[in-house]
C-alpha cells in the first residue's frame, strides 16, 4: 500500500521528527534510486516529490478498502502498467513498472492485493472516515559492521553518509530511521535515501553537527525490518571538511599537465567508483576562473582533476587515458599505498603519475605482486555512474596478491 510518510512514521521508534522531502526534481521516477517510495503522477514529480512509502498492510474488512477509495485510493492489480522515459546520465532511458511497482505513480493509499501473507505489515484502522496504521510488526533482524564515510556540503546534501557493510537493494527500500543520540529522524527517499546505501540531509532539517549516529533501521518492501548499530560522528562545522581544499591554481606548463582525455567508463572496465566531488566554488577564485574545460590541474597541494561541469572526483576512482587513478576525500589525486574500504583491498599508486599498479613492482626495495587480470568483473556500474563492488571472491584489478 502506498503510505504517506506522516502516516508511516507515526508510530514507530515512538515520536520521530519530521523531515521535509528533499526530493530531487525528476529523480523521484528513477527507480534506481527512488526505492520503494510513490508520488501522485509525473506532473506531480516537480511540483510535490514524493509522497511516501510502499509497504504491507493488513486491512480488516471491505468497508475499510471502500473508505481508501473514497480517500481517492485505486486499486492496482496485474493488468496495471506504466511505462515512461527519463533522461539518465545523458540518455535516454525507458522504464516500465507492472502490477504491484505500478504502485509508484498512484495516489495516497492505493493498494495491490497480495496473495502471500507476509511476515511483517502494518495493520490499517479506519474511524469515522480517518485512518492510521500500527507500527511495523514482526520481529527486528540485527546486523552488526556497518561504517559510513562523512562529507560535508556534498553533491545532494549538507550532510552525506556512504555506508560499507550493509547490503540492501535500492528499489526495495521503503523508509530509514536514523537515532543519532537519542532522537529518532525520519527519513524520506531520494536525497535523504540515496542507492539504499547512502543517507543525507540537509541541515535545516537535522542539526546533527558534533553527533553521532547510534543506530539505522531499514524498513523493507517485503516487510522485513533490519537495524544497524553503528557509531558515525558527524563533524561540527563544514569548514573541518573544507579548510583542506585546494586553495588556488598556480599555472601549470605542459610537461606538468598529466592527459586530459577522459574515455568512456563502460560497466565492464572493472573498478570502484563513488559518488562524484564538488564543485569550483569550494576550490578558489584562480580555479574557477580558469574556465571549466575538463582535464587535470594542480595547485600547491597536489594534482587533482576538473571534470567538465565544473566539478572534481572526490573519495573516487576514475579510469583515464587508459589508468586508473584514486582521489582522496578533498579530491587530490592519491598516490602510494591505499586500502580501499568498499572491498578491503590493498592498492599502490605510482608515486610519480598517480596511476594505479599492476602486475609485478618493486617498492622500496621489496617486490609485490598486484593482480593484472580478472575472470569477470568485480565491480558494476549503476545508472548513476556509480561502482558497486559485487563481492565476488576474485581479486579485483590492482589488488595486492599476498
Amino acid at each position: 500500500m502506498n503510505i504517506p510518510y506522516k502516516d508511516f512514521y507515526a508510530d514507530e521508534q515512538g515520536a520521530v521528527d519530521g523531515i521535509s522531502s528533499a526530493t530531487l526534481n525528476g529523480k523521484a521516477r528513477n527507480v534506481n534510486v527512488n526505492g520503494a517510495s510513490y508520488h501522485q503522477n509525473e506532473e506531480a514529480v516537480t511540483t510535490e516529490g514524493i509522497r511516501g512509502a510502499m509497504y504491507p498492510v493488513r486491512v480488516s474488512s471491505m468497508a475499510d478498502l471502500e473508505v481508501l477509495k473514497n480517500l481517492g485510493a485505486k486499486q492496482v492489480t496485474d493488468a496495471d502498467s506504466i511505462s515512461y522515459e527519463m533522461n539518465v546520465r545523458g540518455q535516454m532511458t525507458t522504464f516500465t513498472l507492472s502490477g504491484k511497482d505500478a504502485l509508484q505513480e498512484a495516489p495516497d493509499y492505493s493498494y495491490y492485493v497480495l496473495y502471500e501473507k507476509p511476515a511483517f505489515y502494518k495493520t490499517l484502522t479506519v474511524a469515522d472516515g480517518k485512518t492510521s496504521f500500527s507500527a511495523a510488526s514482526g520481529r527486528v533482524g540485527k546486523a552488526e559492521g556497518v561504517t559510513g564515510s562523512v562529507t560535508l556540503n556534498a553533491r545532494h546534501a549538507d550532510v552525506e553518509i556512504s555506508l560499507s557493510g550493509i547490503e540492501v537493494d535500492a528499489k526495495t527500500v521503503s523508509a530509514v530511521i536514523a537515532t543519532i543520540d537519542g532522537t529518532n529522524y525520519a527519513l524520506h527517499h531520494v536525497v535523504n535515501i540515496w542507492r539504499g546505501t547512502e543517507i543525507g540531509w540537509d541541515n535545516a532539517d537535522i542539526s546533527a553537527g558534533g553527533k553521532t549516529i547510534t543506530n539505522l533501521r531499514y524498513y523493507l518492501k517485503d516487510g522485513t525490518i533490519r537495524d544497524y548499530p553503528v557509531s558515525i560522528e558527524i563533524p561540527e562545522k563544514e569548514e573541518e571538511q573544507q579548510e583542506e581544499k585546494p586553495e588556488g591554481q598556480p599555472e601549470t606548463t605542459p610537461e606538468e599537465q598529466k592527459p586530459e582525455r577522459q574515455p568512456e567508463v563502460t560497466p565492464e572496465e572493472d573498478h570502484s567508483s563513488q559518488s562524484g566531488g564538488g564543485s569550483d566554488d569550494s576550490i578558489g577564485s584562480s580555479a574557477a576562473d580558469s574556465g571549466s574545460t575538463a582535464g587535470w590541474q594542480r595547485n600547491t597541494t597536489g594534482w587533482w582533476y576538473r571534470n567538465s561541469d565544473g566539478s572534481w572526483p572526490a573519495e573516487q576512482w576514475m579510469l583515464l587515458d587508459g589508468k586508473w587513478y584514486s582521489f582522496d576525500p578533498q579530491g587530490y589525486m592519491r598516490t602510494g599505498w591505499y586500502q580501499d574500504p568498499k572491498d578491503g583491498q590493498t592498492y599502490y599508486f605510482d608515486p610519480e603519475s598517480g596511476a594505479m599498479v599492476t602486475g609485478t613492482a618493486v617498492i622500496d626495495g621489496q617486490q609485490y605482486s598486484f593482480n593484472s587480470s580478472v575472470p569477470a568483473p568485480t565491480y558494476e556500474q549503476d545508472m548513476d555512474g556509480k561502482w558497486v563492488w559485487k563481492g565476488t571472491e576474485d581479486l579485483p584489478l590492482g589488488a595486492l596478491i599476498k
